[in-house]
């Protein structure tokens, strides 16, 4: 016991807090898709991963790669960049006088990777636990997807 003490300190080892159900809107850019030239895909993906905690999606949009109408939505952005694979390319931002809305861009991966960055972050902002710029980058510890033959996720090298 006084190893683990040692290794840990005096605070607690995890904390276990409760998912929150939450409305979740989900904009989906890109001018491929807001033109009409393919068929969208990846909202009924992410639609399936929001559905996971019980909660609803109460909104769809697409925009065109156009930044203004993205950056209308975002307050503040908390990382830009992950480093975490799959899902380098994911950002992070939260709207709202006490961060109460969680802002998510995701890279192409969500759509065909079993786990990516997003389901590492999904869970706690489920569980309203405030994600930051340094908690992201200690998820650079470990990190990559190794495409395990049975999933033990989150058990794994991707969250170490």
């Amino acid at each position: 016991m006084e190893s683990v003490k040692k290794a840990v300190g005096e605070g607690s080892i995890f904390t276990l807090l409760p998912f929150a159900k939450k409305k979740v809107g989900i904009v989906t850019t890109g001018n491929e898709v807001f033109h009409g030239r393919i068929k969208d895909t990846f909202t009924p993906v992410v639609k399936g991963k929001i559905a996971e905690y019980g909660s609803e999606v109460i909104a769809t949009e697409l925009s065109s790669d156009d930044p203004e109408m993205e950056i209308e939505c975002i307050n503040r952005v908390v990382s830009y960049g992950a480093p975490v694979l799959p899902g380098a390319m994911f950002m992070l931002a939260y709207k709202g006088k006490n961060d109460e809305t969680a802002i998510m861009g995701l890279p192409g991966c969500v759509m065909y990777e079993g786990r990516t960055i997003f389901d590492l972050i999904l869970p706690r902002i489920f569980a309203n636990d405030i994600v930051t710029k340094e908690s992201m980058d200690r998820l650079g510890m470990g990190g990559f997807c190794m495409h395990c033959k049975v999933c033990n996720f989150p058990n794994c090298a991707l969250v170490s």
